[in-house]
């Protein structure tokens, strides 16, 4: 075997890395901070709903807080590279009117990867303002896939404040890329009641990656044996 061959395979390999994490992906730092957000988002600890309850942050001490009241649903449609009707789509063609946004990219995603996060959908309206919350994933810059996470009619809304509870979801990437990560409320129908969306522990899990001392050692050997080979069949 050409030892040319081998020492630029393993230097490639040496030069690998993975991307980095989501940054504040727990909504510590108290505030958005490394999250863009468009709408009335915010970042809360426990909140008091009155008769309903209150919310405390699935982890730490904070969560993100979006109300669906902010920005226009044409506007949330294109930060996400979509038509107002592909966003409506995702609730049934339900009229959107106003809601609010937060995302972060990340670069080198890769496939085995898990993103998981954690959502809590606080109805304020009733039937027939199907408000909705929605997280979207865009990969290499294309256009954000929407998917549903609740709405009024999907969690069996009554007058008044209804506080669903705290649920997770997770799930292994299968294409590799550069994505962007969104999570969003929109006010269906009129826009005179708000409901929120919480979002807390967003996280993407990796395969760990050899240190590039380690890299660096193991490709040392393999040099040392494709030469000692190369030195026995000369």
């Amino acid at each position: 075997m050409n030892k040319s061959i081998i020492i630029s395979g393993l230097l490639a390999l040496a030069s690998f890395s993975s991307h980095a994490g989501l940054i504040n992906s727990n909504f510590e730092t108290g505030d958005l901070n490394s999250w863009n957000s468009l709408g009335l988002a915010t970042v809360d600890g426990t909140i008091d709903y009155g008769t309903a309850g209150s919310i405390s942050p699935f982890d730490g001490v904070n969560s993100a807080h979006l109300m669906s009241t902010g920005a226009t649903a044409a506007e949330l449609a294109i930060l996400m590279g979509i038509t107002e009707g592909t966003l409506e789509d995702s609730n049934g063609g339900a009229n959107a009117t106003t809601g609010s946004i937060i995302h972060q990219s990340i670069s080198n995603v890769s496939v085995g990867d898990n993103f998981t996060f954690s959502w809590n959908f606080v109805e304020n309206d009733y039937l027939p303002f199907d408000d909705w919350a929605f997280y979207g994933i865009s990969i290499d810059g294309g256009p954000a896939e929407v998917s549903k996470l609740a709405s009024l009619g999907s969690v069996g809304p009554t007058i008044g404040t209804t506080i669903n509870g705290w649920e997770q979801v997770s799930f292994d990437i299968t294409q590799a890329g550069d994505y962007t990560f969104y999570f969003g409320i929109v006010n269906a129908v009129d826009m005179g009641i708000n409901s929120d969306l919480w979002i807390d522990g967003v996280s993407i899990d990796t395969t760990p990656v050899p240190a590039p001392s380690t890299i660096a050692i193991f490709a040392l050997g393999i040099i040392g044996l494709a030469a000692r080979r190369f030195k026995k069949n000369s």
